[in-house]
């Protein structure tokens, strides 16, 4: 069985990193009002707890998400706008200093759900998953407990016009480098108007 938890690196660099990106790519794809399908390969958990034993076990958010947080007031550019958006709205007032949660990627795209999005999380680790499906209630959010480069491929093409998909596998099984590069190459064959 898989061993890799995410809650020991949730905030790190590489987060910010990815979740910049996701969100500054959604918020460019919902520029036109068409919907967009959301895809998550490896969604681990929605929301992660930054105070938690195992997060402050590596502190790698102390690096990542709240050294962003402690400069959000120098961020001007619009581009940072929807990441400090969701970081707030997660954290609501008691984020004047640290931030006390750190959104999973499923929370991030959850944000940017309009109403003819949707959202298809997949995860293989059971006690993820279960964390997963507790989180998503909304009938626009599908969690599926399968193996996320072969249950995305057997979604594609979805029904909505465009798509956003984010693989993200903990590389935790070398074969996953190969096995991300072939279903890519797979992917884009059945749905050459997707972004991953």
């Amino acid at each position: 069985m898989l061993s890799y938890l995410h809650a020991f690196h949730a905030g790190n660099f590489a987060d910010v990193q990815k979740h910049s990106a996701l969100a500054l790519t959604a918020t460019m794809m919902q520029s036109k009002k068409s919907g967009i399908a959301f895809m998550d390969t490896h969604a681990g958990s929605a929301v992660y707890d930054l105070g938690s034993e195992r997060a402050r076990k590596t502190g790698e958010a102390d690096s990542g998400v709240q050294k962003l947080w402690a400069a959000r007031d120098r961020l001007s550019s619009s581009d940072w706008q929807p990441v400090l958006s969701v970081l707030a709205g997660l954290n609501g007032k008691a984020a004047q200093l640290k931030l006390k949660r750190y959104p999973g990627s499923p929370a991030w795209f959850r944000h940017f759900l309009r109403d003819d999005d949707s959202l298809v999380t997949f995860e293989l680790h059971p006690t993820e998953g279960e964390r997963l499906a507790d989180w998503a209630s909304s009938p626009r959010i599908r969690v599926v407990r399968s193996d996320g480069l072969s249950g995305m491929l057997n979604q594609l093409p979805p029904r909505q016009p465009r798509l956003l998909v984010l693989v993200d596998p903990s590389y935790e099984v070398k074969s996953d480098y190969a096995d991300v590069a072939a279903t890519l190459q797979k992917a884009w064959q059945k749905c050459r108007h997707g972004v991953y």
